[in-house]
């Protein structure tokens, strides 16, 4: 505030020297004076703050605080379930918080339905869709909030850093984002989820699914962010750029890696809930008595179990993944089912 003060007074006293000296000299001299003290003001004002990498200093404390303060909503949900829900973190992922959102740019989600054998986790996840967003975990919203908060720093960078040291001044501030995109935001939510597929015991929740959806979309903002904002800023120094590069390279890298591990988790973990159901299929179910043909050809319970689960498998992957994952996925799905029918039959007369 003092030094606003000073300024306010500075440019007063420079406007009324211009206008004195625009009536004795005439306006073009006027206007010459007023931009040289104009800029000796901002030098005497502000080049304490700039000089020597002090405004770089300023800039990384602020950007790291802005971005932390952005990631409060999500800390907290996620302390809140640690607290709250050990052994079933996932449940506290979807149940606990509040807020979620819509996925940006998504299809419009549809209820998993149909009736699961089971414990109540199951009955939450048929009623909401894969494709929701929820505040304890990666949101494109957030992701999106984190790319603007760069941005206007990037932007503050290039006004205020010499040609010289623009390059450097976006490389430093590029790498305080990714660091804490990754190890703050993306690979603590990744990792809950993964966490939570380690109890067999409870059926995998779909809205996994989702989880991948919006994280492979949070990492394409981070592409498109880097091409776009990025690039124009560092191409022309080859050193700044290929560590810049790198640095969002691994970034990815691991992000895939992660993605790739749940996303097996999560097919084994279906597997064993379909096991499980498969497991209360009595004896005499494919033995039925001479009047209850009708009943026979509806299926048995367990069978009728089975495909409604596989039918819910396939919408969530369906709504969550790309055509090419959704292959590989419910192409997983369908081998191990294969096996575990296989099996299972051979321990029955039908």
């Amino acid at each position: 505030r003092d030094r606003l003060g000073e300024a306010k007074s500075s440019v007063s006293s420079a406007v009324a020297i211009a206008a004195l000296i625009g009536r004795s000299e005439g306006e073009n001299a006027g206007v010459g004076l007023l931009h040289g003290f104009l800029n000796r003001c901002c030098d005497d004002l502000f080049e304490s703050y700039v000089a020597g990498g002090n405004y770089m200093r300023a800039e990384q404390a602020h950007l790291k605080e802005a971005f932390r303060q952005t990631l409060v909503p999500f800390a907290r949900a996620r302390t809140e379930r640690q607290t709250s829900s050990r052994g079933n973190a996932l449940l506290g992922i979807f149940s606990s918080v509040t807020g979620g959102t819509s996925a940006a740019n998504s299809g419009n989600g549809t209820s998993a339905g149909g009736g699961s054998a089971g414990n109540n986790s199951g009955a939450a996840a048929a009623g909401a869709s894969p494709t929701a967003e929820f505040e304890g975990t990666v949101t494109t919203t957030t992701a999106r909030m984190l790319l603007q908060v760069h941005a206007e720093a990037i932007a503050r960078g290039v006004e205020l850093e010499s040609d010289a040291l623009v390059a450097e001044c976006v490389a430093s501030l590029t790498s305080i984002l990714l660091s804490m995109l990754g190890d703050e935001y993306i690979f603590p939510a990744l990792e809950d989820v993964l966490e939570s597929l380690q109890d067999l015991r409870q059926e995998p929740d779909l809205r996994s699914f989702g989880v991948i959806r919006v994280a492979n979309v949070a990492v394409r903002l981070v592409q498109m962010h880097f091409q776009r904002t990025i690039v124009p800023f560092v191409g022309a120094s080859s050193y700044v750029y290929r560590d810049m590069v790198a640095e969002k390279n691994q970034l990815m890298s691991r992000a895939e890696m992660s993605l790739n591990l749940i996303s097996n988790k999560l097919v084994g973990a279906c597997a064993q809930w379909i096991q499980g159901i498969l497991g209360k299929q009595r004896k005499g179910d494919f033995r039925p008595a001479d009047d209850d043909y009708t009943a026979f050809e509806m299926g048995t319970q367990p069978c009728r179990q089975c495909a409604d689960y596989l039918h819910r498998i396939e919408r969530a992957c369906r709504q969550s993944m790309g055509a090419e994952n959704q292959e590989r996925v419910l192409a997983d799905v369908g081998n191990t089912l294969h096996r575990l029918l296989m099996e299972h039959l051979r321990k029955f007369v039908v």
